[in-house]
């Protein structure tokens, strides 16, 4: 009988070993280490140290248009099964009033996404024009801790082009709320 359960401890602590050394195997690596998410190792998490500082609600107000930028942290796999990467993002919305119109309002639908790229005072974040289904590039340039400038950014990719008809106004500056 001892020998039966000496037998059943060393097989559950030879299963809870390799279990462990399974989790000790996901790395964290921040942004700034890395040129791109292919150089990530499989099961990683890639983590933005820069982002925290442009969290939370930033507004612009100057009595006739109004702008309301809300951006929080997301976790994001890229692939799937053991050949994947989990990444933290910047996810956000916006609302956009002119003359006391409802032009946009994306905070439900949250369609900024985006990093900093390993730059400490810089989130690119991709938009989506709800009603042109275009993706462009907005660059958030951190001013200081309570006060952030966006941008159109004249970057070009695959899908990703300036949207000049983007229902949020640009070249402004937002302070923290």
């Amino acid at each position: 009988m001892k020998k039966i359960i000496v037998t059943y401890l060393t097989a559950i602590s030879g299963i809870l070993a390799m279990s462990y050394s399974s989790f000790a195997q996901v790395k964290s690596v921040d942004i700034k280490n890395i040129k791109s998410t292919a150089h990530a190792v499989d099961g990683a998490r890639i983590v933005d140290s820069n982002s925290a500082k442009f969290i939370g609600t930033w507004v612009y107000d100057n009595g006739e248009e109004e702008v309301t930028i809300i951006l929080d942290k997301t976790l994001s796999t890229l692939g799937s099964g053991p050949k994947h990467i989990e990444m933290e993002l910047i996810n956000g919305g916006y609302k956009y009033i002119k003359q006391g119109k409802i032009i946009a309002n994306t905070l439900q639908t949250k369609p900024m996404y985006g990093t900093s790229k390993g730059k400490d005072d810089e989130l690119t974040l991709s938009i989506t024009n709800e009603k042109t289904n275009k993706a462009t590039l907005i660059v958030v340039k951190l001013i200081d801790k309570n006060s952030i400038k966006i941008n159109l950014s004249e970057q070009r990719g695959e899908g990703i082009n300036p949207d000049r008809n983007l229902n949020l106004p640009l070249n402004i500056t937002l302070v923290r709320k």
